[in-house]
């Protein structure tokens, strides 16, 4: 668990707690140690990397009918 190695320390505590049952400090250290892995494992897979898209606004192409809104071409 020290070093982050919570997937390794889940099934290290599962084992101590088959060969020990009564051990309550075992089962409430795996009970810690899985809620603090699920949560990481959640954290990753929601984990978003943010990409930016640049424009310019000179590539867009506005055809000749269009009567909206424009931009000044002096900004």
């Amino acid at each position: 668990m020290a070093l982050n190695h919570f997937g390794d320390a889940v099934k290290d505590f599962r084992k101590v707690c088959q060969l020990e049952p009564q051990n309550k400090d075992a089962r409430e250290k795996f009970q810690n140690t899985m809620k603090e892995h699920k949560e990481r494992e959640f954290a990753k897979c929601i984990q978003v990397e943010e990409k930016r898209i640049e424009v310019k606004l000179e590539d867009i192409i506005v055809e000749p009918s269009y009567t909206g809104p424009r931009l000044d071409s002096s900004e």
